[in-house]
């Protein structure tokens, strides 16, 4: 889901900024203590010459020392940010595979609907015709009954009369 992703965008955002905290303050304190170390060996030198050394080196280490964490912070960005792309690129991938797995589940569902619907008006119709079947007997039985009372009834009124007409 979307806020998913914006959380976990979020909390690699706030580990970058974590991360180049950490990385700023270890540079200010090596930078502390370096300068502390430069600046007692410099009051504790007896010469000028010795003094103005280690003041050199003191601003050709400031120099590297700044150098160097900017381009430890632009290595943690750059690094962090390869992180957050390849997430967010392998997050967008799922959804797509997720979003084709459940197209794709969804047209079977489809296509099994439409067959067990074909299926059950199959079961309908031959049950109907089955039952068209049955209750075609059944009439056949009845009328045959039914004829077969009035051809009864015919035979019977039939010798009534010739009963009634010879007996006069």
């Amino acid at each position: 889901c979307e806020d998913c992703r914006q959380q976990i965008g979020g909390k690699i955002d706030m580990d970058m900024k974590n991360a180049l905290s950490r990385l700023q303050y270890r540079c200010d304190k090596t930078r502390e203590e370096v300068e502390a170390l430069f600046t007692t060996r410099i009051r504790e030198a007896t010469y000028a010459q010795q003094r103005d050394s280690l003041r050199d080196n003191l601003s050709d280490f400031k120099r590297e020392l700044d150098l160097r964490k900017g381009q430890l912070l632009h290595e943690t960005i750059t690094l962090y940010t390869e992180t957050k792309q390849e997430f967010l690129d392998r997050v967008d991938k799922l959804k797509q595979e997720i979003a084709l797995r459940l197209r794709k589940i969804g047209e079977e569902l489809q296509s099994n609907l439409e067959s067990s619907k074909e299926v059950a008006m199959d079961k309908k119709q031959k049950l109907f015709t089955k039952k068209m079947l049955k209750y075609s007997k059944m009439m056949e039985k009845e009328v045959e009954k039914q004829v077969s009372e009035l051809a009864k009834q015919y035979i019977a009124a039939a010798r009534r009369k010739i009963a009634e007409s010879g007996g006069m």
